[in-house]
């Protein structure tokens, strides 16, 4: 029987023994040409559990921290046909780098390329983006047939009956390191600490001065990185928060449960935030990217935002009020299948550390050709748009507000479309003539709002809150307000305000 060379280079390259590195974000030049080699080691910023994909040795660990960190699970997985890190779509290349479970998929697979179950990831994430990478859809799936070494067109498949079990192990939001090497280490080095110190301390910083709503916050950001990673203007991003600090009276700001992990060349924390003013309260994991300035201080370039399913900020109908799920999502295993572009031999490294041989694996069968699917424009992801407009929404409530409490007709007017309905009054002239006769006899004294929740409708902003009133005759209402605000233009107008009372 004839056997490729191809074939016999992916044996080879499993069996060999390979030389481990140790790799700090300062070295990435050096790691673009080794492939980046991932280490693991206990400290108190470490996740309690993480998965690392070791391209290599085409493994798959579980490690757990419960003093110390252990191993405490692998598997054998295939990653992309081509070595080295992905760059753009359709490179057969597995991203190195560090990534979070976004969801599980569990119907309408392909059995044959995705098996009984699959788990996307978020790559691109910013500093994928800030680096110009292109391509979608790295998951971690089944397979529908036994699985072979590299052969999957970038994303890492597994046995079904491993998936079954690693599955439970994979909710969204766990931490997913992808690299050419994988090790386990008893200690972190010297350096690392102290860049962990300092990270800790630096998501501390910048979490008091949004609190504070202190321009500070401003300081801990890599404002053109930003911009690139984020596809957003940092002075747009900028503008927008200084306009909620001078219009909010306070804001309260709680983060905990921080980690922390470094990839090629940046690092990733991530805690639970709990975010409270008064139009607005919210609850969820942030994640921020750092990566070094010219000056060598640790920045913020990129951000992403998890919302719990079960916080305050919620859509009708128990639904996530911006869930950061694809509806309709697509992996590069749906490209056409090519060959392989050649990679080079890695250089050996320094003083190579020894690992156990793993066992040979059949050679794979040449990919078969699929249907492609057009790849989508680069965009914003649903999560980073509703955060978007939930701020947009809450700033524009908040000076809706501050008119209605000022008494300001003219101001509070112009929050309004020409065809708003409020309650059983049709069109703007009416709501105008209400308020104009009401406030004549008695003018505002008070407008409070709590329990502010926002979500999208058909791209509009649904808001329900809990408002009380007083005006300076002595009258006063509590109960649940219902605006509903459509984009007019440039800018939102609220179509329609709902109210229902309640006792105080």
């Amino acid at each position: 029987m004839a056997v490729s060379l191809r074939s016999v280079s992916r044996v080879l390259c499993l069996t060999l023994t390979l030389a481990w590195a140790f790799f700090a974000p300062a070295a990435f030049a050096a790691a673009q040409e080794n492939g980046w080699q991932s280490r693991i080691a206990p400290h108190p910023l470490t996740p309690g559990r993480l998965v690392a994909v070791d391209k290599n040795n085409q493994t798959l660990f579980v490690f757990e921290r419960h003093s110390p960190l252990r191993l405490a699970a692998k598997y054998i997985c295939t990653t992309g046909q081509a070595e080295g890190d992905k760059i753009v779509q359709g490179d057969l290349k597995t991203p190195e780098g560090v990534y979070f479970v976004v969801q599980r998929l569990a119907s309408g697979l392909d059995f044959k390329k995705y098996g009984n179950e699959a788990y996307t990831l978020n790559y691109p994430n910013p500093v994928d983006k800030l680096r110009k990478k292109t391509g979608y859809g790295i998951w971690i799936h089944g397979r529908g047939t036994s699985i072979v070494p590299r052969e999957t067109q970038g994303c890492v498949a597994m046995n079904n009956e491993d998936i079954s079990v690693l599955g439970k192990n994979l909710a969204p939001g766990t931490p997913v390191t992808l690299a050419a090497g994988v090790t386990q280490a008893q200690d972190l080095s010297a350096p690392d600490k102290a860049t962990l110190t300092m990270l800790e301390r630096k998501t501390q910083g910048w979490a008091r001065a949004w609190g504070s709503r202190s321009p500070s916050m401003f300081e801990y950001y890599d404002a053109q990185a930003y911009s690139l990673a984020q596809g957003e203007d940092f002075s747009k991003f900028r503008q927008q928060k200084e306009r909620l600090f001078k219009s909010l009276p306070w804001i309260d700001n709680k983060i905990r449960d921080i980690h922390a992990l470094s990839g090629p060349g940046y690092w990733v924390t991530w805690f639970q935030q709990d975010y409270k003013a008064p139009n607005l309260s919210t609850k969820g994991v942030r994640r921020l990217y750092w990566q070094k300035d010219p000056k060598g201080d640790l920045r913020i370039v990129g951000m992403e935002w998890a919302p719990h399913l079960s916080g305050t900020l919620t859509a009708s109908r128990g639904e996530a009020a911006f869930p950061p799920l694809d509806a309709n999502p697509r992996s590069e295993e749906d490209l056409p299948a090519k060959a392989p572009a050649k990679t080079p031999a890695p250089a050996p490294a320094a003083a190579p550390e020894k690992t156990p041989q793993p066992a040979p694996q059949p050679k794979p069968e040449p990919a078969k050709p699929a249907p492609a699917k057009a790849e989508s424009p680069a965009q914003e992801s649903k999560a980073q748009r509703m955060e978007r407009l939930a701020s947009e929404g809450a700033a524009f409530i908040e000076a809706w507000r501050g008119a209605w409490q000022k008494g300001n007709l003219d101001a509070y007017m112009s929050f309004y479309a020409s065809n708003a309905s409020q309650g059983a009054r049709k069109g703007r002239a009416a709501i105008e003539s209400h308020k104009r006769a009401t406030w004549k006899n008695a003018r505002p004294a008070l407008v409070r709002l709590s329990n502010v929740r926002i979500s999208l409708e058909n791209g509009d902003i649904k808001a329900d809150m809990v408002q009380e009133y007083a005006d300076k005759s002595g009258y006063r209402d509590k109960g649940v307000k219902t605006l509903r605000l459509k984009r007019i233009g440039n800018a939102w107008r609220i179509v329609s305000e709902e109210w229902s009372a309640s006792e105080l």
